[in-house]
């Protein structure tokens, strides 16, 4: 697991964490989910309850498995990843591009 996309998720506005988890949503390819008691499902959990942006009270299982399957795709030209392009304010990337 990617630690910036925890810090990501703990520090970041809601807007761009909404933005993220709708990218992740658009991804497309193969899919490698992780185990319901996995140690980074519950890590991106803890971020996101963590951040006072958010106000969450309950994480839903089905997008912290998108959230940790997307922190793992990188851009095929930059190699960027999805919130490091949104954390440093590059929003119009097509999710498609992440590979």
């Amino acid at each position: 697991m990617n630690r910036d996309v925890l810090k990501f998720l703990r520090t970041e506005t809601a807007e761009k964490i909404t933005l993220y988890i709708s990218k992740a949503n658009r991804l497309e390819g193969d899919v490698i989910l992780l185990a319901p008691s996995s140690q980074d499902l519950e890590d991106i959990k803890n971020a996101m309850l963590s951040n006072p942006n958010l106000e969450l009270k309950v994480a839903r299982l089905d997008v912290i498995k998108k959230i940790a399957y997307a922190s793992t795709r990188n851009h095929y030209l930059t190699g960027a990843t999805i919130f490091g392009d949104i954390s440093r304010g590059i929003y119009n990337c097509y999710p498609k591009s992440y590979v």
